[in-house]
């Protein structure tokens, strides 16, 4: 699967499967840690919350540096920083200094929209987008299923959070170090660049054919040679004449780019279906975000099962699911049928998915739902994030991912309040209601028009017009 794929899509997929297994691996362990340094009930809270904090800026920050200065170099500048942190973590014995690195790591987690954005340039078309975007996903999933296995063991074998944070570091540094060694920019704006010089190259040298050819003809008959001279002479000033004409309009060309650039402000970002999708992106993870709040108090109060234990095989299913939904259901789903009930069915399936959960009390039964939740979840996550970027402007795409990741991330912080706020009236089955609304919104907003959307063409209009 993955042997196909250009270096700079491997790099992504595999800083995106690296940073997801961090991510669940620290918070699991993190707050042991924050105990033993001497930190508070209050204090391990903001300790979990920081590295969130900052990844609100570091999404469409990252964005928009990846757009100005190509996704692999940033990549490769996030894995690096995230070595350091990473390993800072595990040495730091101050709840202060570890609340400060827990900040900072969050400033270098923007990995995910570079990766988004990386698959839209090098995707021939539409679908190929799609495919790529299903890849990434994957390394989330990835993440996902191994993150919790190895918090599982290293609590049977008593590891230390502190080398568990220097071995982690040192395969971030590993990786960063290959991306910059081996992987090289690929943005689709360099290329007809390099097209071009490629064939002034092979002008050259046919040009060098006729010259030699001409010097064979000079010992048969010195009058044609004369003549071809001349020819040459007046072919070669034709060739200078070009080559200065060329130069002239690749100068142009270097200057209009620079203007163009200089024209794209943030309000270039936005138009009508942009504005949809990250609305749609935030609805869509707002039921799941919600169900993850509660989840460890679902586990405790109504299935009487142990949080620390049930909750790592949850997450396990949910990675599990995620990269099966990736490799299989989602690309038959669309070679067998279109985007559009693709869109409709899964949206359907994980309606009736939150009707009964609220009254279930077996966790197997729930376990059985919410792996289908997850299993039809991910073809619309794929969707979103595909005809987001296909809309976007161009020139802008990590930016306008960047900022869908930052609603995103805003999804996360505010499921915990409508989670919580109904849960502790204890009317579990409201909860599941909301999740369940938030979800029946989306076709509502825009994806009946799918078909409209795939006949757009992605445009700079915004900044062409100024």
């Amino acid at each position: 699967m993955l042997k196909n794929l250009p270096r700079v899509l491997l790099f992504a997929f595999f800083s995106e499967l690296l940073l997801s297994f961090l991510y669940i691996c620290v918070v699991a362990l993190l707050s042991e840690y924050a105990r033993e340094i001497g930190s508070s009930g209050t204090f391990i809270g903001l300790i979990a919350s920081a590295y969130s904090v900052t990844e609100l800026f570091s999404n469409y920050f990252f964005g928009w540096l990846s757009d100005k200065y190509g996704r692999a170099p940033i990549l490769a500048i996030c894995d690096l920083a995230l070595a350091l942190c990473t390993s800072i973590t595990g040495v730091v014995s101050n709840k202060w200094y570890l609340i400060i690195i827990r900040l900072i790591t969050g400033l270098f987690s923007g990995i995910l929209p570079v990766g988004q954005a990386a698959c839209s340039d090098l995707a021939v078309d539409f679908e190929q987008n799609n495919i790529y975007q299903s890849y990434i996903i994957i390394s989330q999933g990835l993440g996902c299923v191994f993150g919790p296995l190895l918090v599982i063991i290293l609590s049977l074998l008593n590891f230390e959070f502190r080398g568990f944070c220097l071995i982690s570091g040192l395969l971030m540094f590993v990786l960063s170090l290959i991306g910059i060694i081996f992987v090289k920019e690929t943005r689709v704006f360099k290329r007809p660049k390099i097209h071009e010089e490629k064939e002034k190259l092979n002008q050259n040298d046919l040009d060098l054919v006729d010259i030699v050819g001409s010097d064979d003809n000079e010992e048969k008959d010195s009058k044609k040679t004369v003549e071809k001279e001349t020819q040459q002479d007046k072919k070669n000033g034709d060739q200078q004449d070009q080559k200065n004409k060329e130069e002239k309009e690749d100068q142009k060309k270097k200057e209009s780019e620079k203007n163009t650039k200089k024209k794209l402000r943030f309000k270039d970002m936005f138009n009508k279906d942009v504005i949809i999708l990250i609305a749609m992106n935030y609805l869509l993870l707002l039921p799941l975000s919600i169900i993850f709040t509660i989840l460890p108090l679902l586990i405790v109060d109504v299935y009487n099962k142990n949080p620390n234990i049930y909750s790592n095989i949850i997450m396990f299913l949910h990675g599990s699911a995620l990269t099966a939904s990736c490799l299989i259901f989602y690309p038959f789903l669309i070679r067998k049928t279109n985007n559009v009930f693709a869109w409709n069915y899964s949206l359907i399936v994980q309606i009736i998915c939150f009707i009964p959960v609220g009254f279930i009390t077996n966790f197997w039964i729930f376990f059985a739902i919410y792996a289908v939740y997850i299993w039809h979840c991910c073809v619309n996550a794929i969707q979103v994030i595909a005809f987001l970027i296909f809309r976007s402007t161009v020139g802008m795409e990590g930016q306008t991912v960047g900022l869908s990741q930052v609603f995103q991330a805003l999804s996360r912080a505010t499921a915990p309040i409508i989670g919580m706020y109904f849960y502790e009236k204890g009317i579990l089955y409201v909860v599941i209601f909301m999740a369940s609304v938030f979800i029946f919104l989306l076709p509502f907003l825009y994806f009946t028009d799918i078909p409209k959307l795939l006949k757009r063409k992605r445009s700079n209009e915004n900044a062409d017009n100024k």
